[in-house]
């Protein structure tokens, strides 16, 4: 189980290619340890703390803690939460 917010190059990319069976280029890895706090090629958006409504957010939230909760009762390592900015921060229901 890999986590993006957890993710090194130089330990979990290998495993995926070795569990994906593609040859693993010792240089591309070099390579990609060089720069492993890269982000992802999209447009960086902020996300306002209104970016949904309080229902569709605790939905949300709710979800997050289902898919937690799931992990943790398989044994697989939890959701790294405390990465997660917006999570558990929706507004209350009064």
């Amino acid at each position: 189980m890999l986590h993006y917010e957890t993710f090194e190059v130089s330990t979990d990319l290998p495993a995926v290619l070795d569990f994906l069976r593609l040859p693993v280029d010792r240089e591309r890895l070099r390579c990609a340890g060089r720069f492993p706090q890269v982000m992802p090629r999209r447009s960086p958006v902020a996300l306002a703390e209104g970016a949904f409504c309080p229902e569709a957010r605790r939905a949300l939230d709710a979800a997050i803690g289902e898919v937690d909760a799931e992990f943790k009762a398989r044994g697989l390592p939890p959701l790294p939460l405390e990465r997660y900015r917006h999570y558990g921060h929706c507004p209350s229901r009064n």
